[in-house]
């Protein structure tokens, strides 16, 4: 029987050490990175939704506005125009934003 001598076994030792901690090395890294994905996305998801909300509140509030001007024939459709596409409606918010 052959013998080792003590380098030998260190090398293998290494060896068999990073062989070992290499998968679980990478599946730490593919979990934080997905988890970070996930989370980012989250977070622009949050933030998109509560800007179409307010858009779409105030986009819903001029709408109900012409209409009851309209049926109580208190306007004449120039003074107030309802928002025929959400476009329309976003572009004319975005301006009153920017003016205040």
């Amino acid at each position: 029987m052959l013998k080792m001598c003590d380098s030998e076994e260190l090398l293998i030792s290494e060896r068999t050490w990073r062989n070992s901690v290499q998968p679980i090395e990478q599946d730490g890294y593919r979990e934080g990175h997905e988890s970070g994905r996930q989370e980012s996305f989250q977070k622009g998801f949050d933030d998109g939704y509560k800007d179409g909300y307010e858009c779409a509140f105030q986009m819903a509030y001029k709408n109900a506005e012409h209409n009851v001007l309209q049926k109580l024939r208190l306007t004449n459709d120039t003074e107030v125009n309802p928002y025929k596409t959400p476009w329309m409606g976003n572009c004319d918010i975005c301006r009153s934003q920017n003016k205040s």
